[in-house]
């Protein structure tokens, strides 16, 4: 039967230079297996995982949302962990990392830079790297995922809605305010991921605005707009 998809697991929920939290990585899963949304900024994302008693063996499937430090470079460690669990014989299938083909490829770029030969040996064959575009869908973990393009301000970036079980949907907008081009694939959302920097009065003091981010009140307002069922924010100050 088919399984069901019923945890939303925060590994980290912090902005880009936090140091008391981690940075934005989710973990989707289903039965024993997990999707990756985000990776975070460091090697810290072992450690999450292991807290979460999430075995990267069960980790099969990663999406990036766009190339900022505190959502990519956790990848590098996935890839040096499994990298080192594929030559042990203790990681079955493939690690697949879903992006944008310039993230693919600056993830490809990074990992030939500072890892060692024998794991890029699975690149391509154990690690793959699967470049995706606005409206393309796949199905991961038994669900269908389509991915979209955010139209972000700072740096070309991913959205993505996942149907959950009952046909319920989790929409991530990424990590900057939702822009009204994608409302008609996000409305009506049972989830909706927000990213949201800090309170609105405190808008001022944390720059949000000039750095492409949201308050509260903006995020709890453009859930209110989607007619979201339930509004989870992330990446705060």
């Amino acid at each position: 039967s088919d399984c069901v998809l019923d945890k939303l697991i925060a590994l980290g929920t912090g902005y880009a230079v936090a140091v008391n939290c981690y940075t934005t990585c989710f973990a989707l899963n289903c039965d024993d297996d997990y999707f990756l949304l985000d990776t975070g900024g460091g090697n810290g994302i072992l450690k999450r995982l292991a807290q979460a008693e999430i075995d990267p063996a069960r980790l099969h499937h990663v999406f990036i949302s766009h190339r900022h430090t505190d959502h990519v470079l956790g990848a590098l460690w996935l890839m040096r962990l499994i990298g080192h669990q594929l030559d042990c014989g203790q990681y079955d299938g493939q690690l697949t990392f879903y992006a944008h083909a310039a993230v693919c490829q600056g993830l490809e770029a990074m990992g030939r830079f500072v890892l060692p030969e024998k794991h890029l040996a699975y690149f391509h064959q154990r690690i793959v790297f699967m470049p995706i575009e606005d409206g393309q869908q796949h199905t991961i973990l038994k669900r269908k995922v389509q991915f979209f393009d955010t139209a972000a301000q700072k740096t070309q970036q991913f959205g993505l809605k996942i149907t959950l079980d009952n046909d319920k949907t989790l929409v991530y907008l990424g990590d900057e305010p939702f822009n009204e081009r994608n409302y008609a694939l996000v409305h009506n959302a049972d989830y909706l991921l927000h990213e949201a920097f800090c309170r609105h009065d405190e808008a001022e003091k944390y720059r949000a605005a000039r750095k492409a981010h949201s308050t509260v009140k903006e995020a709890c307002d453009n859930a209110r707009l989607l007619n979201a069922k339930a509004l989870i924010l992330f990446h705060t100050e």
